[in-house]
């Protein structure tokens, strides 16, 4: 009887045993599904063996979990430690497991990597999130399952964990550990040789990761070869900048003239057409410059892309105006001369966390943004206030947001079809993994559709400018804040990896005081160039605010390459791409360095050889003037030169 009793213990005992191990494994394989969604954009040229070692690169994670898992509970059943202190370091380890999961999602869906900072950032501001598409609700909803899920995973691993010995659970950790290095081991010797030789296929791969198992992150200088770029940034210059903005004396605008200033979210450097937005079509001989071809945001997300574009600063510069708590130099001026400045779309600013941005008295009005993203109620708004304008100079800003995904129209603006019906739910469905031909064709439809109702509220703003009286006196801008990508390169919609599709966009300005013939211009330009270029417009005859563009309506040298923002970041740019002719070269942000992070043709094409190191090593240093470095206020301002 004893010996059977015994019997039943010891099959009780392996039976428990197996369970534990099967539950490693399970958690192992579970992080396998989760972490075989990352994706590496752009198109490489692979040293031998590592078409075949990228398959499993990302797999050492996994294992690395399972043993990190394995670990923990065999330390944490010690006696010696309380089980409320061991509940919580497993919810935390858990927490981290499910921030994981939320990471590789998001670099998928959207190209962005999501830093805790910045997890906080959309906690804290629901605005960013609502432009998703994504309701209150479904956040609250997301946040409950995802605690639920932490709360299940503890609950499950502390029963089977506890009824184990401690030898089983150093045997588990013991056998985890060996899984992890003998897969890691000759992997990382593998990378690490390539690493050495600075290989950019390599490279990147190695960096899009949720964390890095890189020794040279955790111990900072153990390897100081890898390909870089050095920051130029001067804290000196900075501070002469902000001290020169503070002390600003009160400037007198030449020649007072409205401004009005249109921003359509998402427009395509190829959005407008004829039949597409047949408003706007019909102006197209009033603007003196109608860029669609070669002009780039500062940015692929609204963020740093809107604030260049008023201020004539790059995105870096952002986080140290604010830091000073200085406002728009440009709007600024405008306001000491007298211009009413109103948004149209005060959610617009506020989804951007641009509010700071404005000075005080500017108008923001508060518009319903339930049906199609607000912008006819924005253009009533607008059209009543000027019914009841005064002489005073105005500065007015619509922001345009129905081409934002997933693309908001009405039955009367669905003239392209199919157009399907996209739930916000099913934003998270399906639209951003590799769609077919046959569905981008619906969401391309829906773009347009977008597009076209956009522009009826701009055909009703430039007729209403048009017949009133205004236009022959009225600065009209009209540009996108970036581009909008349908899978060209992979991606879905922008603020992933900056290419022409997600960076490029349209220019378009009216000028009242040129002659109509449109200026001819065939050089890469960007949203920094506007500022100046309205300056000059309105009389000046310098740059006056010491803008990082130069004015399109004088002698236009070359720029060789181009230094963008990508992707929004929390305090600075997450990356600084550097666009050529051929390629755009990304690189990842550090506090006294940029490291090389991913390379691209703009065709599309394979990258070989060395043709783009080249061209960055000759050309990023006159290209990071213009994104790192302020304008330099020891000298006198450049002057403009009218052609």
């Amino acid at each position: 009887m004893n010996h059977s009793t015994l019997s039943s213990g010891e099959k009780q005992k392996a039976r428990s045993s197996r369970e534990y191990f099967i539950l490693l494994f399970t958690f192992t394989a579970l992080s396998l599904v989760v972490l075989a969604f990352l994706h590496v954009h752009g198109t490489y040229v692979f040293p031998p063996g590592f078409d075949v070692l990228r398959r499993l690169f990302h797999s050492q994670y996994a294992f690395f979990g399972g043993a990190v898992l394995a670990a923990m509970l065999y330390v944490l059943h010690a006696p010696v430690v309380p089980r409320i202190v061991r509940r919580i370091i497993l919810a935390f380890f858990y927490f981290c497991f499910v921030w994981v999961g939320v990471w590789v999602f998001v670099h998928r869906v959207f190209g962005i990597e999501l830093s805790p900072g910045l997890l906080v950032v959309i906690l804290v501001n629901q605005a960013p999130i609502s432009e998703m598409g994504v309701t209150n609700t479904e956040l609250a909803v997301t946040l409950f399952v995802a605690f639920a899920l932490i709360a299940a995973m503890t609950a499950v691993t502390e029963r089977f964990a506890s009824r184990q010995t401690q030898s089983v659970r150093k045997r588990g950790a013991l056998l985890f550990a060996g899984l992890f290095l003998f897969l890691h081991v000759p992997l990382r010797a593998y990378v690490v040789h390539y690493l050495n030789q600075n290989n950019y296929a390599v490279l990147a791969y190695d960096d899009t990761v949720p964390f890095s198992l890189r020794t040279e992150r955790l111990l900072p200088g153990r390897r100081d070869g890898r390909l870089s770029l050095p920051s130029i940034a001067s804290a000196d210059r900075s501070t002469a900048y902000l001290n020169h903005l503070r002390a600003m004396p009160r400037l007198t605008v030449p020649r007072r003239r409205n401004i009005l200033w249109i921003n359509v979210e998402s427009l395509r450097f190829d959005a407008i057409d004829e039949k597409t937005m047949p408003n706007l079509w019909k102006y197209r001989d009033q603007f003196q410059i109608a860029l669609n071809a070669q002009h780039w945001s500062d940015a692929n997300a609204t963020h740093f892309a809107v604030f260049s574009m008023l201020t004539g600063l790059s995105g870096y510069q952002l986080p140290a105006l604010f830091r000073a708590g200085l406002t728009d130099p440009f709007l600024a001026l405008l306001q000491s001369n007298g211009y009413r400045l109103r948004f149209g779309k005060k959610a617009h600013i506020e989804s951007a966390d641009l509010l700071q941005l404005l000075p005080a008295g500017t108008v923001c009005v508060k518009i319903d943004t339930a049906v199609s993203r607000g912008d006819p109620l924005m253009v009533d708004s607008y059209l009543q206030d000027r019914r009841g304008a005064n002489q005073q100079p105005r500065f007015d800003f619509l922001a345009l947001d129905t081409p934002h995904w997933p693309y908001w129209f009405t039955k009367e603006d669905a003239l392209f079809q199919p157009a399907p019906l996209l739930s916000s739910s099913s934003i998270f469905a399906q639209p951003h993994a590799l769609l077919t031909e046959n569905e981008l064709d619906g969401v391309r439809n829906r773009y347009r559709n977008a597009c076209y109702a956009a522009d009826r509220e701009i055909g009703r703003t430039l007729d209403d400018l048009k017949s009133h009286g205004g236009f022959a006196d009225t600065i009209v801008i009209l540009v996108g804040d970036h581009g909008e990508e349908f899978q060209e390169r992979g991606q879905i919609t922008h603020s992933s990896m900056l290419n022409d599709y997600q960076g490029r966009t349209v220019l378009w300005m009216h000028l009242p005081d040129m002659p109509p013939a449109p200026l001819a211009i065939n050089v890469p330009t960007i949203h920094i160039d506007i500022v100046p270029t309205v300056l000059e417009s309105l009389g000046f005859s310098e740059d006056v605010l010491y803008t990082q563009g130069r004015s399109l309506l004088g002698p236009i040298e070359n720029r060789p390459m181009l230094s963008l923002c990508e992707q929004g970041g929390v305090a600075l740019p997450q990356y600084r791409c550097l666009v050529s002719a051929n390629y755009v070269s990304r690189w990842r942000w550090t506090a006294t360095q940029y490291l090389f992070s991913g390379i691209q043709r703009r065709d599309g094409a394979m990258v070989e050889g060395k043709q783009w190191l080249e061209e960055v090593q000759a050309d990023y240093r006159n290209s990071a003037e213009m994104y790192e470095l302020p304008p330099d206020v020891s000298q006198p301002p450049r002057k403009f030169q009218t052609r």
